[in-house]
């Protein structure tokens, strides 16, 4: 679970948007416990990562970035605070 609030930037208790990433960030919270049991953490993560970035109609950040450029972001500070293992090309 808190992978995925994670990558989706989410906090717990967050109330969630229909308009933005609800279902989303339901279908990658069903999928990272329905594979949990076959596949490494990283691999969940990559997973919601892709499902996150399916979320249409965003706008730029108030600092000017990309819906995508965040998502890296995000992925980054998982990747340090899970211990992923992963190298800038694989992020």
């Amino acid at each position: 679970f808190e992978i995925v609030t994670d990558i989706f930037g989410l906090a717990p208790g967050q109330v969630l948007s229909p308009f933005a990433g609800q279902n989303e960030f339901l279908s990658a919270l069903i999928a990272a416990l329905s594979l949990s049991p076959l596949l490494k953490e990283s691999q969940v993560a990559q997973i919601a990562a892709c499902i996150e970035a399916t979320i249409p109609f965003r706008p730029l950040s108030s600092a000017g970035l990309k819906p995508s450029e965040i998502l890296h972001q995000r992925l980054v500070s998982a990747n340090t605070k899970f211990n992923f293992g992963w190298n800038e090309s694989e992020i």
